[in-house]
């Protein structure tokens, strides 16, 4: 009787007999499949999971964030606005006990078009401060992280602010 190839050479190595090695390669060859597929996504899997990852722009009248040193674009309305600096955050830690609540001050940078743009600075101790670009507004919603000891440093590409543009 003729074994085949891999057998032939195979179970001297192994010192298995012929039905363990070809469970063994069975075995094998079916992790082998699995992992492959697995690997190589489907079309469809691979369209959810680029539309799950594309960035909506955001519209006007709705909140949106924006991470130290991005830019972002509400096409329709041509304006383009850029999160700059964080220039001061005295706002109270989490883990102290204030009088004062304190403030976060952030710096943007906002135009229409392709315009040079205009420095517009926004408190979270004023939110009645709004920053005026042409027909629109820029409200200062909200800024994150909140620190949680004094000590604390937090670096520009940490911090997201959030955001919302009015038509006046």
């Amino acid at each position: 009787m003729n074994k085949p190839f891999l057998l032939r050479y195979l179970r001297p190595f192994l010192g298995l007999n012929s039905v363990t090695v070809i469970s063994g390669l069975v075995i094998a060859a079916v992790m082998l499949a699995s992992c492959s597929s697995a690997a190589t996504p489907t079309p469809t899997a691979a369209a959810a999971t680029e539309a799950a990852t594309a960035i909506t722009a955001p519209e006007v009248g709705q909140p949106f964030q924006l991470h130290g040193g991005e830019q972002i674009s509400l096409p329709e309305e041509r304006i383009w606005i850029k999160f700059e600096a964080v220039l001061v955050d005295s706002r109270c830690p989490k883990s102290v006990v204030c009088v004062q609540s304190g403030e976060a001050r952030i710096q943007i940078l906002a135009g229409l078009d392709k315009d040079e743009g205009s420095t517009l600075i926004l408190s979270t101790n004023h939110p009645q401060d709004i920053a005026n670009l042409g027909l629109y507004e820029i409200q200062l919603l909200a800024v994150e992280p909140y620190p949680f000891t004094t000590e604390q440093k937090i670096e520009l590409k940490e911090y997201s602010i959030t955001l919302k543009v009015v038509q006046k």
